[in-house]
């Protein structure tokens, strides 16, 4: 009775072990974005963080989770044209959890796309990107043919890093010296006065 009893206290030990084995692999492969889906990928909604708030839209830096089928094995994620690096997300057969890129799209479809081996899905979601937007002057009083400090937001998505949006002293036009995605350095321009309203207009005329 002795034997039998060790027996099964053995055979018992093994089959857990076993288990948390196959537990502990499974969830490496799911975390590893591998899995044994190998249909189309599909996308049928997407949550915000919580799974119980369907949302069409999101903001930048924010979690969304996007549900479907066959979404692991991923090659490629993208919001609009920006890609996500796959090791920044997780992912398994039925759903996915990525946070929105603050970066700017040169292709503004308000899609998400997922490419697998299997092939390629899109859905419809929208990113509130932030208007262009003067906050503030460093030297508002800056002289004629100096450089005025202004910070704010979404130059790039302006286009004001590639010399494609506009400052406006009144109806003059100045020169943008140089921009980055919070701040312009503009020249003040000739025919400039205390009090004008300075204006921007991006690349959309906007």
């Amino acid at each position: 009775m002795k034997k039998t009893y060790k027996r099964k206290n053995l055979m018992l030990a093994w089959l857990l072990i076993s288990s948390s084995l196959l537990m502990t692999c499974q969830k490496k492969a799911v975390e590893n974005n591998i899995c044994d889906g190998k249909g189309q990928p599909i996308i049928t909604s997407v949550y915000a963080v919580d799974r119980s708030t369907v949302i069409t839209q999101g903001e930048y830096n924010q979690y969304v989770v996007i549900k479907g089928e066959n979404l692991c094995n991923l090659q490629k994620f993208s919001f609009n044209d920006v890609e996500v690096s796959i090791d920044q997300l997780y992912a398994n057969n039925k759903e996915l959890t990525v946070k929105i890129p603050n970066r700017v799209p040169e292709n503004l479809n308000n899609k998400i796309t997922v490419e697998t081996p299997s092939g390629k899905a899109q859905f419809d979601f929208k990113i509130n990107i932030p208007p262009v937007a003067i906050k503030s002057i460093e030297n508002e009083y800056a002289p004629v043919g100096t450089i005025m400090a202004m910070a704010g937001q979404s130059f790039d998505f302006g286009g004001y890093l590639k010399g494609e949006g506009k400052v406006y002293f009144g109806n003059i036009l100045a020169k943008v010296e140089k921009a980055t995605v919070d701040s312009l350095y503009v020249k003040v321009p000739q025919g400039a006065t205390q009090g004008m309203t300075i204006k921007t207009v991006d690349k959309y005329g906007t």
